[in-house]
């Protein structure tokens, strides 16, 4: 039992020691004084002293008078304590990244603007931005395409209007808000017909004119 007893209280001082790890409110001084403590039951409440835990958790750790079921309810405190210590860190990290990020791209926009200002081009870029802004807010495209516009509206915003990548944006912009997203015409499925105008204006290409008529049979017998 005591070789047991020992693991435990090894293996908890470990766990501590990634827990301070991952925060510095531990004093990584008393930490190293805990191996010099020969009595392990105090080497548990100091640690459950000094940790994060809910009153549930350190009500049961004094319950506990069976010191390796101690250790072992102590033991998965721990392990919990560094599962949700590194999660925070980890989204922490996260939010640091994506302002960084937003800092970054503002000041690039902000270059960007002054080197338009040398340029003279500020008044033109703005106008057409604000341009494919009214169209697309005026058009009232599908969520998922507004996103899409909203994004190349955004990558045409710090771009150069020599570049040739500007055209390319701004002629895929076109596209999208001149498609007729909301707008259906009726259906004619008019199987003769059909056949007259794909035989009249697709010479050969059986095989192709073959699965349309079929989709469209199908289409229809669904109505």
């Amino acid at each position: 039992d005591d070789m047991e007893i020992q693991a435990y209280r090894t293996i908890a001082l470990e766990l501590l020691d990634k827990v301070s790890q991952e925060s510095s409110l531990l004093n990584r001084e008393m930490i190293a004084g805990l191996s010099n403590i020969k009595q392990s039951g105090r080497v548990a409440d100091i640690i459950a002293g000094n940790i994060e835990l809910q009153v549930s958790d350190r009500q049961r750790l004094l319950e506990l008078v069976d010191l390796k079921q101690r250790f072992k309810y102590l033991n998965n405190c721990l392990a919990e304590l560094i599962r949700q210590m590194r999660m925070e860190n980890h989204i922490r990290n996260n939010i640091q990244l994506e302002m960084n990020e937003d800092q970054r791209r503002y000041y690039l926009r902000e270059q960007i603007d002054a080197i338009r200002r040398e340029l003279g081009e500020t008044d033109e870029v703005s106008k057409e931005i604000q341009k494919w802004q009214d169209l697309i807010k005026k058009n009232k495209l599908p969520e998922y395409v507004q996103e899409v516009a909203n994004d190349e509206l955004e990558r045409l915003s710090v771009m150069q209007p020599a570049s040739s990548e500007y055209g390319v944006i701004r002629n895929y912009l076109d596209w999208i808000v001149n498609i007729p997203w909301t707008k259906y015409s009726k259906d004619r499925l008019d199987m003769k017909k059909i056949e007259r105008v794909l035989t009249k204006d697709h010479y050969g290409l059986e095989k192709p004119k073959e699965r349309i008529l079929e989709y469209i049979a199908v289409k229809k017998l669904k109505g």
